[in-house]
């Protein structure tokens, strides 16, 4: 006769639902722990498991209920309290959790998890010191103990500890080199340190074990796109969106990027998914607002920067932006033109004032993050409005450069007068070629040495060349403290701003001083309304008589074009007149300029052409990003109240690149200028390809662009007084086919003196020179 088994004992069961329950067959081990409790419901280990496995199911509540009956039964095992501030932890208890701890290493100081445990509760809570004091005891008791090694990295990380962090993270990573989650923060650190390349190989390495994390992905794009690998971070970013759709910081970065490229109606979807997915996300908000300005979306930008004032009303970004979008990219009469220059005016009041003692420190951050551009492109003086808001520019960074005691100290006379040239355009680029490129080649190297300070990340031909030219050239990406003291280490004697108003960095160095003389130029064709800066180096062709009243600066007209200008030597692409929708057997009328050029006043010039000519192809030029903006609406607009056929007689075609553009101003019939804000690059291009231009003269520098080529040619019929005169001259050329091929023989006989222009130089130096003999000693 078989023997029956016998009865399992308690310990056998408890054995048996822990090997269960770390198999993860939960249910069938809770049925072990409640068979042993229906016996004995003071059974700790039964108790102790069960809270345990609770836990492990999210039971949170019920599990602390069982862990506290454990304790109450056995009171002297560590474990259970450690395990009962895990569960206190989850339920965001975080001192009582803290309490479990402490009780958990008073039974045993040895118990290295409740030291860890302990530790990571006090990150939790922002108490990193502490925190890192509790990674170091569970170190001292484990020394290879990586996770704890990777918290106390990321504790430091917090409190900026960066150096230290790394090295937690290194040590970390040689126990364990395929630590992913390690590699990844390690990346991040040294992302913050700037060490990008170094910050993206680690977050390579971790992509490599974790190939569908999401966050690494985003991380990677953005270390990409810092690295100007826009393409690659483009694809990390949106493989990262596949995987995960519900990150607003990832859709924030691809619509970073997306704006960057000016991708901008994606920029503007993905900036709202972001914000869909986290409402009060002000960062986004703001960002979005940027783009919707960007593309001419006036209202929409304004409203996202006073919804983020309002989440955030400390937020220095929104209120200057604000106050800089007083002035609309475009207006659509005189009388709102001058209603934004008013608002503009008192806006800008109000934020000097919102700047007071509490503020004004950390109002340098903002300080040209916006820039009033589309001011220039109001036909006014805009001295008093510029001045106004140059004061706050140059008030808010005399008190960053105070606070951080850098300015011009004793200075060690230098044996050539030293230029140093701070600008973001040393690459092919209009304020390169127009203006920089000219000094750089052509001053003399045995009285002045050159040292180029370059804010920019574009590199090409021009870049290498300048290099080749200069004593000193700098490239270094840094931040704003580390460019000063770049500067004022040099010793400069005199700093020049090609352009001041186009970028961000550029303004706030030019903002300060930072040299005995500084100068501005017409790189942005309009007083800086900087109080820090001495000098406007413009041209005697491009002036009035009464330019002075026109900049806070001292102007200095230099002789003819102010520049001297290497003709581009283009060789023109033969490009499909019909696929571009125009017919050589008509009249091509070239109007290039960017559409918040064209000031409303004006668009009557257009209708006028058309009425007359009757058979002609005005030529404007569009990008997507330009449709806001509202030129062509407007246009068709003016040519349907005079019953004139508006698809008849103006065509918008897409941005050319510039060999094509030569190649269709080869066979164009003339090209009319933007009146108000004139072109100057395009204007020489035109005359490179002898093609007549029309323009007409207006007290601004900004207006008489094209208009100084044509004078210095001896060609002043094509320079008109009224827009009358315009309509009449432009008529002419095309009616008068024998006028027509006068004026471009003379372009064609006269052009060569626009070029290499030397008295240029020899005035620019003489005009260094005796300032020097009378400043310095």
């Amino acid at each position: 006769m078989k023997k029956p088994n016998s009865p399992l004992k308690v310990d056998d069961l408890i054995a048996q639902g822990l090997a269960l329950q770390q198999s993860g067959q939960f249910e069938l081990a809770k049925l072990i722990y409640e068979q042993i409790l229906s016996i004995n419901d003071h059974h700790y280990d039964a108790l102790h498991y069960l809270g345990i496995l609770l836990a492990q199911q999210g039971q949170l509540a019920k599990a602390e209920l069982l862990l506290r009956k454990a304790i109450l039964v056995n009171g002297k095992d560590e474990r259970a309290y450690n395990n009962l501030g895990l569960v206190l932890q989850g339920l965001n208890h975080q001192h009582e959790a803290l309490a479990a701890y402490d009780q958990a290493i008073a039974i045993n100081d040895s118990g290295v998890e409740a030291h860890y445990n302990r530790a990571c509760l006090l990150q939790n809570m922002g108490q990193f010191q502490a925190a890192i004091a509790g990674f170091n005891y569970a170190l001292v008791l484990r020394p290879d103990y990586v996770e704890a090694l990777n918290n106390r990295g990321n504790a430091q990380d917090e409190i900026h500890l960066y150096e230290q962090a790394i090295e937690s993270y290194r040590h970390a990573l040689k126990l364990r080199p395929e630590y992913a989650e390690c590699l990844y923060n390690l990346g991040l650190v040294l992302g913050k340190m700037d060490r990008i390349a170094e910050a993206l190989d680690c977050c390579q390495k971790a992509l490599l074990l974790q190939p569908l994390d999401p966050e690494i992905l985003n991380a990677i794009g953005h270390m990409q796109m810092l690295l100007d690998r826009d393409a690659e971070a483009l694809s990390s970013f949106e493989k990262s969106i596949n995987l995960f759709n519900h990150s607003p910081q990832v859709y924030f970065n691809y619509a970073y990027l997306l704006h960057k490229l000016q991708k901008y109606e994606a920029a503007l979807a993905a900036y709202s998914r972001a914000i869909e997915l986290k409402s009060d996300y002000v960062d986004a908000i703001f960002n979005r607002g940027n783009t919707h300005y960007r593309v001419g979306n006036y209202s929409l930008s304004i409203a996202d920067y006073k919804r983020a004032l309002e989440l955030d009303p400390e937020d220095a970004r929104a209120k200057w932006a604000l106050t800089i979008s007083a002035v609309p990219p475009v207006t659509n009469s005189l009388a709102e033109q001058n209603a934004s220059r008013k608002n503009f005016r008192e806006a800008l009041a109000a934020l000097d004032a919102w700047f007071n003692n509490l503020r004004e420190e950390e109002g340098y951050k903002v300080v040209g993050s916006r820039q009033p551009f589309y001011l220039a492109y109001q036909d006014q003086n805009n001295k008093q409005l510029l001045e106004q808001y140059g004061d706050i520019c140059t008030r808010l960074m005399g008190i960053w450069q105070k606070k951080n005691c850098q300015k011009l100290a004793e200075r060690e006379p230098n044996k050539k007068m030293h230029i140093g040239i701070v600008t973001n355009h040393i690459h092919d680029h209009s304020v390169w070629n127009a203006i920089i490129k000219g000094w750089v080649s052509e001053l003399n190297t045995s009285q002045f040495e050159i040292s180029i300070f370059y804010l920019g990340n574009v590199f090409d031909a021009e870049t290498a060349f300048a290099r080749s030219k200069v004593a000193g050239f700098i490239n270094t990406k840094q931040s704003l403290l580390a460019w000063v003291k770049t500067i004022l280490d040099s010793n400069i004697d005199a700093l020049i701003y090609p352009e001041i108003g186009m970028h961000t960095e550029t303004l706030q160095l030019a903002s300060l001083r930072l040299a005995p003389l500084q100068i501005a130029s017409w790189g942005h064709p309009e007083t800086t309304g900087l109080g820090t800066i001495d000098c406007y180096l413009s041209a005697e062709l491009m002036e009035t008589e009464n330019a002075q009243n026109h900049y806070v600066e001292k102007v200095i007209p230099l002789p003819n074009l102010g520049c001297y200008y290497f003709p581009l030597d283009i060789k023109p692409t033969e490009i499909d007149i019909k696929a571009l929708g125009l017919d050589l057997q008509r009249p091509i009328l070239l109007c290039p300029g960017t559409p918040y050029k064209y000031i409303e006043q004006y668009d009557a010039v257009y209708v006028d052409i058309a009425k007359y000519l009757k058979d002609c192809q005005l030529v404007f030029f569009t990008a997507p990003h330009w449709s806001a903006f509202g030129l062509e609406a407007r246009l068709r607009k003016k040519f349907e109240a005079e019953n004139i056929s508006f698809d008849d007689h103006v065509k918008f075609i897409p941005w050319l690149n510039r060999s094509e553009f030569f190649g269709l101003m080869s066979k164009a019939t003339v090209y009319l200028d933007t009146i108000g804000f004139s072109g100057f690059n395009t204007a020489m291009q035109a005359i490179e390809c002898n093609l007549p231009i029309v323009t007409m003269k207006t007290p601004y520098l900004r207006g008489n662009l094209a208009a100084a080529p044509l004078r210095l040619m001896e060609m002043s019929e094509l320079v008109v007084n009224n827009v009358q005169g315009y309509v009449n001259q432009v008529i002419k050329l095309v009616t008068d086919e024998k006028y027509l091929k006068q004026i471009k023989g003379q372009i064609e006989g006269r052009k060569h003196c626009l070029f290499r222009d030397a008295s240029v130089i020899q005035k620019l130096e003489q005009f260094l020179l005796e300032w020097r003999s009378k400043h310095l000693p």
